[in-house]
């Protein structure tokens, strides 16, 4: 990935196969990226950005300020992914047992004992997420690990504020982010499959990119959607 310079913001440039070009800007990372058709010159595309600015500096201060607002109080109403999905928080207090459980109307239902306090909240929510996603993840890489031929030594769910996934070649050991429990089974795939080429290839060379090619033909886009989450200009 290459970057631009553009005012006072460094951008990611990607080519790729597409039409238009496209900025969007990502709230979790703070990243701006710029896509572009394969070809189009840079030139071109700060030609394209440079009128942006002002969007861009508005966006990021939005973003900023939503996210310091988003600290989760794990109280009724709010709105939290679960697979890809967006629910509505509803809890259920002074309960004899704590308990989540899935209700119609795309509702997660936090029943908590007296005394439960956000922290608490949050814990039960985490324990719950990663249930969830260790099932997912076990029937994922079962699957894959065949198809591919490698052997996973061990793997495991982590709490992770940088990366989606992570592989200890050596070991043969695979990390995926508590944060995927959100995600939707296809970007799920995606880490998966990432993490599982790395012990074929450890690099991310054009070896490790054909072996993806390979396997996952739309990982590209599967990546994109992950790591893009999004604004758009």
């Amino acid at each position: 990935m290459n970057h631009i310079t553009i005012g006072k913001y460094q951008i990611c440039l990607i080519h790729r196969k597409m039409k238009h070009i496209r900025l969007t800007y990502n709230a979790a990372t703070g990243r701006i990226t710029v896509s572009a058709p394969i070809g189009v010159s840079e030139a071109l595309i700060k030609q394209f950005v440079q009128p942006k600015l002002p969007w861009i500096e508005k966006h990021v201060a939005l973003f900023e300020a939503k996210g310091k607002q988003q600290q989760c109080e794990y109280i009724s109403g709010e709105q939290h992914f679960l697979e890809g999905i967006a629910y509505q928080l509803r809890v259920i207090e002074n309960c004899s047992v704590n308990r989540i459980s899935l209700a119609a109307g795309d509702i997660i239902e936090l029943r908590v004992m007296p005394g439960s306090t956000c922290k608490h909240r949050e814990i039960l929510m985490d324990t719950w997420y990663r249930a969830r996603l260790a099932h997912r993840t076990a029937s994922m890489i079962d699957k894959w690990a065949v198809s591919m031929g490698v052997q996973v030594s061990k793997w495991g769910i982590k709490k992770m504020k940088s990366r989606w996934g992570s592989c200890n070649t050596r070991k043969g050991n695979i990390w995926v982010s508590l944060e995927l429990a959100k995600k939707s089974d296809r970007l799920l795939e995606y880490l998966v499959v990432h993490e599982l080429v790395h012990l074929l290839e450890a690099s991310h060379n054009s070896i490790f990119k054909a072996l993806m090619d390979g396997f996952l033909p739309d990982w590209r886009t599967r990546k994109a959607e992950l790591n893009e989450k999004q604004a758009f200009a």
